[in-house]
């Protein structure tokens, strides 16, 4: 796949586009409900309810966080996720995904 022309496009349709991009992967759709239950949450946790390696949850973490659309705080040797409140509008945009 070739390099996206950046310039070529307005601010807001990148960001549409990364957010796009971030919830393209059932695990993170999965990832992003199970932070809005519990308010906030760590990777240990995850892995637990997506069985998945801690490898594999970290990286889609970090794609989530790149998107924007999660922050996290390191509290006691652990990062604790949760949404970032600075992307309502976002969030309420993809809220389909994240319905049942």
């Amino acid at each position: 796949m070739g390099a996206i022309k950046f310039a070529n496009y307005p601010q807001t349709q990148i960001r549409k586009s990364d957010v796009a991009r971030a919830v393209s992967v059932p695990a993170r759709i999965t990832i992003l409900k199970e932070i809005i239950a519990e308010g906030r949450t760590n990777g240990l946790y995850l892995t637990e309810v997506l069985r998945l390696s801690q490898p594999t949850i970290h990286h889609h973490l970090m794609v989530l966080k790149s998107s924007g659309l999660i922050k996290g705080d390191y509290f006691e040797e652990s990062y604790f996720w949760y949404l970032n409140s600075e992307c309502e509008n976002e969030l309420n945009a993809i809220s389909w995904f994240l319905e049942d």
